[in-house]
């Protein structure tokens, strides 16, 4: 992931699988021009990454300052419910709430 100024210059690069140690197994899915990862700007200038991993049916998520090239927080994770999971289901977009202080990751 490639974090670029209003200019277009480079800021930062991100590898996400290697921050997040999730292997390959997770492809997208066929026919659908989706990725399986999200993103949500702060306040603080750092960005929430969600990562999705379709075959263990969890998402991976964190922190991330691109000004400090640093993760702000460690990788978690999220088992998403089986009847209400299938191997088809993405994220579709990653909200931050000021109300809350938190992030929401919407799925398919």
């Amino acid at each position: 992931m490639a974090f670029l100024e209003p200019g277009g210059s480079i800021i930062d690069n991100l590898d996400v699988t290697g921050a997040t140690h999730i292997d390959s197994d997770s492809k997208p899915i066929t026919g659908f021009n989706e990725p399986l990862i999200t993103t949500s700007v702060l306040p603080d200038q750092s960005i929430f990454v969600s990562v999705y991993h379709r075959m263990q049916k969890k998402q991976y998520y964190f922190m991330y300052s691109y000004l400090e090239s640093k993760m702000t927080t460690s990788v978690m994770s999220r088992e998403i419910d089986e009847p209400k999971c299938s191997k088809l289901n993405f994220p579709i977009k990653s909200f931050y709430s000021e109300a809350t202080g938190k992030c929401t990751t919407f799925y398919r």
